[in-house]
């Protein structure tokens, strides 16, 4: 990406939902918005998974992106967003692990709430093992194996590019089928 003129060219495809450009996109800013990112968690898989998020909320978006401001501030921007919404899950989390250890503590959890994680778990499985191959395959290493883009990439024999593109759009297709 050379210049102005060649970036907006790439955005400007990317917006009518052009493959290619919008992978050249995030390979392009893939490592600024991740840095940007990782200085916000310090936590290196916490911050690929912000990354992939960052970059589904940006494509989805994309249309609504006014050229006239700098394209990587835009992404910053929602990077930025995106960090803040993985803070306030967090404190969420923390506050859901505490009065869940408390409840532990007391007696154990009732077999109803046991059910409806267990139902929830196997709903998500189950759209995801509706996936196609290409998708449900990076869907599959990245959240019930835990492995990371580098990983999924040299386990299925492909970019690193190919696999974030992957994870993305496999979340947006999860995404509409849990609505």
């Amino acid at each position: 990406m050379a210049n102005y003129s060649t970036l907006s060219i790439l955005i400007h495809e990317a917006k009518k939902g052009v493959p290619q450009a919008q992978s050249k996109l995030i390979d392009f800013f893939w490592f600024d918005v991740k840095g940007y990112i990782l200085s916000k968690v310090n936590e290196e898989v916490a911050a690929e998974e912000l990354t992939v998020e960052t970059f589904t909320k940006a494509i989805t978006k994309l249309h609504l992106y006014n050229e006239d401001f700098d394209f990587k501030t835009w992404l910053i921007s929602i990077a930025h967003n995106t960090s803040l919404d993985y803070f306030r899950k967090q404190k969420v989390k923390n506050e859901l692990f505490v009065a869940l250890e408390k409840i532990k503590l007391e007696s154990l959890a009732e077999p109803e709430e046991n059910s409806f994680i267990i139902s929830h778990i196997q709903k998500v499985e189950s759209l995801i093992s509706t996936l196609d191959e290409k998708y449900r395959s990076v869907m599959e290493l990245k959240y019930f194996e835990e492995k990371s883009v580098k990983e999924i990439a040299e386990i299925l024999h492909l970019s690193e590019t190919n696999v974030k593109v992957r994870l993305m759009r496999g979340r947006k297709l999860l995404d509409e089928k849990m609505k």
